[in-house]
């Protein structure tokens, strides 16, 4: 089999890695389809959004003949929701769409490692271990929600900006904001993210003298002042997403109040901000809940810092509990509930609770995936330290790493880290056991002007 797969360009660590790569595919497919929930609350809007593409060539993200909303014409962007759509045409069942996302996958991770251009045994080990202990990344695959899309659609951009930076060709930048637009499309967690674009852009001005550079960076902010006004016609607000609106009220405000009284607290003042609001136009309802939001945050300023260093903490460091007991409900017995939350309302009465009824064997899973993330986030910290002021592609990739850090803020845990985790993957290659790189490219990869 090995040499039957070598004439097909698999040597080596490669065709381990092939493998192994499919191998756990494999696993995540059949615990999916075995046993295993492909829905989480999101995946609801997700699927009726890609009905109602189909049926009613619209984005809204609910029940179609229940009485529109209008926080649900802008609360999902729309390109997962139009991947779904293509799936339904030819009536495919989700968990069919499942598989092909774990094939997706699969062969983006052997990708990945391909271009990293490292092939040291120390790096190949490295891979291994944080495909197999990073078991979040693969359930998002396996279950009908956006993030692994994002996570690749990232990765991608990163990608082209290396071919820029190596072939000069004008073409890689194009499809590099092309890709920034796709991801904007399918979360809008890089909704700010233009701005940052936009100083990137002046960067390789700087060094390439070329206006069509200057010109590629308005490709971004286009995209999201179409779907804006796209979203002030159908709700009279001019607004990217109601998300925006969402989780500034029902998360950040709500967790700075839990921080500062306690859980009951905060769900009562939330329930009356809704209840205030309910009678309120659109308009006058986002007003309202993003001043209530605002004033709250800002009133309790230090919570929320607190808050957000937590949430930043946890970004690196959450082995995923919340998702792996989605995937596999058989794990449950009472790990549905986050430790914090239980630590917030019980303190040590609800972590005995907590670990007594989770079990041990589950505790010390989670614990050997909290060590792994706490290595692999040093790994990460150490490539940026060797990172080369040269090297365009890694500095774009710290970026984007260190943007979607900070904007996911205090509701930070395993899944937000998905869309970094393959720039994050490529960099530690890039950087770190390096002594031992293939001869696929042997000149230098620094920016240079043409």
């Amino acid at each position: 089999m090995r040499s039957w797969l070598s004439h097909f360009g698999f040597k080596g660590n490669q065709l381990y890695l092939t493998l192994i790569v499919f191998t756990i595919a494999f696993v995540y497919a059949i615990a999916a389809w075995k046993c295993g929930n492909i829905y989480l609350s999101d995946s609801f809007e997700y699927v009726v959004q890609a009905s109602n593409i189909l049926n009613h060539q619209s984005s809204y993200c609910n029940l179609w003949q229940q009485e529109l909303l209008p926080e649900y014409w802008s609360l999902r962007t729309p390109l997962y929701a139009c991947f779904l759509s293509f799936w339904y045409i030819w009536s495919c069942p989700d968990h069919l769409i499942v598989l092909y996302q774990l094939l997706v996958q699969a062969v983006a991770f052997l990708w990945l490692y391909r271009i990293s251009d490292n092939r040291s045994k120390k790096f190949f080990a490295f891979f291994v271990i944080t495909l197999v202990l990073s078991p979040v990344m693969f359930i998002s695959a396996g279950q009908i929600m956006s993030d692994w899309m994002f996570a690749w659609s990232l990765f991608i951009a990163i990608y082209f900006i290396f071919m820029f930076e190596k072939n000069h060709g004008i073409i890689y930048l194009l499809l590099y904001n092309f890709m920034l637009c796709v991801a904007v499309l399918i979360k809008p967690v890089l909704l700010y993210f233009f701005v940052i674009n936009f100083v990137i852009h002046l960067y390789i001005y700087y060094n390439n003298k070329n206006k069509l550079v200057l010109a590629l960076s308005i490709l971004m902010p286009l995209v999201i002042l179409f779907w804006s006004m796209r979203n002030e016609k159908l709700t009279g607000v001019f607004h990217y997403t109601y998300m925006t609106t969402n989780n500034l009220y029902n998360y950040n405000a709500r967790l700075t109040l839990e921080h500062k009284f306690n859980v009951e607290y905060a769900d009562s003042a939330v329930t009356e901000w809704r209840k205030e609001s309910i009678n309120m136009n659109f308009h006058d309802k986002c007003l309202y809940l993003n001043k209530q939001s605002s004033s709250t945050i800002l009133e309790y300023w230090h919570n929320y810092i607190m808050l957000q260093v937590r949430g930043m903490a946890k970004f690196w460091l959450d082995p995923g509990r919340y998702d792996i007991v989605n995937f596999l409900p058989q794990l449950d017995r009472g790990a549905s509930l986050s430790f914090f939350y239980q630590w917030d309302k019980f303190k040590w009465t609800g972590m005995k609770q907590y670990i007594v009824g989770v079990g041990p064997w589950f505790i010390l899973s989670l614990f050997c995936l909290l060590i792994f993330n706490i290595i692999f986030f040093v790994a990460v910290i150490s490539s940026c330290k060797k990172l080369q002021k040269s090297d365009l592609a890694a500095l774009v990739s710290v970026v984007i790493i260190m943007y979607i850090w900070i904007m996911t803020g205090p509701i930070g845990n395993a899944r937000f880290k998905l869309a970094v985790l393959p720039i994050s993957l490529w960099l530690i290659g890039k950087y770190l056991w390096t002594t031992n790189r293939s001869q696929t490219c042997n000149r230098p990869l620094e920016y240079q002007e043409d």
